[in-house]
């Protein structure tokens, strides 16, 4: 196919799936509602106050006001401005996590099914070493060995995320790799490297794509979850799960202070998986027609 062809039928093809894409109500309804969570994390600072961290205990667990429209927590720090600022901090965890796994996990799984053999089966068992524990505890295990924090919890939910794309990675580059135009690269002189990025990965992008955008609801489960059990951001950084976790003995007086946070990370979840599903609908037109 000459290259003119070739830019025009990709070109062809990324259109039809932004259309199929377009079409998904649903998806389209997460990305506007997962635009609206992310400008309001990234611009509303600039139209706060910084009080995400100022303590006045005289306005403990004050109602809803014009000063603090969703009220006070219980040290009298304004509630929305934590709400805020804690979605910056959950939201850079939570793609860095994905990115972290994307970036290892497609490593690997590209390397041991284009070179095969030994480097495969070492690369693998260590794959299958990470899938015999469960993500959740796995994760639990790396913040233990490298402590609690905010860039150690994202590093524990990124291990953990590692072994499905090595997985996808390893199963499309094991598909290419005996196709006849990876042999013509092999045969002018090209490096493993240029083969793996020109060549193997494009085939291996649209499941990774998919993947990536349904693991960020994950990852943003279990880093909300790390951070209730203490294993995550420490006081008083702001973090939608650590926020449920110090309000949790104010549950039965002051429940709104656990339902805010609790339905930020629910609304942002489930954007992620509506778009994860549109993305995986469209990039695959045959699920899409069944």
């Amino acid at each position: 196919m000459p290259p003119g062809s070739a830019l025009s039928h990709s070109k062809s093809n990324s259109m039809a799936t932004l259309r199929r894409f377009l079409h998904r109500r649903t998806a389209l309804l997460g990305a506007l509602v997962l635009m609206i969570m992310v400008l309001a994390v990234v611009i509303g600072p600039f139209f706060l106050e910084n009080t995400e961290g100022q303590i006045d205990l005289s306005v403990s667990r004050a109602p809803a006001s014009l000063d603090h429209p969703l009220g006070t927590d219980f040290l009298g720090r304004d509630t929305l401005s934590r709400i805020i600022y804690g979605g910056r901090i959950s939201l850079i965890l939570t793609t860095g996590a994905v990115a972290t796994a994307l970036i290892v996990g497609t490593t690997i799984g590209l390397t041991a099914g284009y070179l095969g053999n030994v480097v495969d089966m070492i690369l693998m068992r260590f794959v299958d070493m990470l899938l015999i524990i469960p993500g959740f505890l796995l994760a639990i295990a790396v913040v233990a060995a490298l402590g609690p924090g905010t860039y150690n919890v994202m590093i524990a939910v990124g291990v953990a995320a590692i072994p499905g794309f090595a997985r996808i990675a390893r199963g499309s580059s094991l598909l290419v790799s005996g196709q006849e135009y990876i042999t013509a690269a092999n045969t002018i002189g090209a490096s493993n490297v240029r083969v793996l990025l020109r060549h193997i990965l494009p085939n291996a992008a649209q499941p990774l794509i998919v993947q990536s955008t349904l693991r960020l609801a994950t990852a943003m489960l279990s880093i909300s979850s790390l951070s209730f059990l203490g294993l995550g951001p420490q006081p008083p950084t702001p973090e939608w799960g650590a926020m449920m976790a110090d309000s949790r003995d104010y549950f039965t007086t002051s429940p709104e202070l656990i339902l805010y946070p609790g339905i930020a990370i629910f609304i942002v979840a489930l954007s992620f998986n509506l778009i994860g599903d549109g993305l995986r609908d469209a990039l695959d037109p045959h699920l899409s027609q069944s």
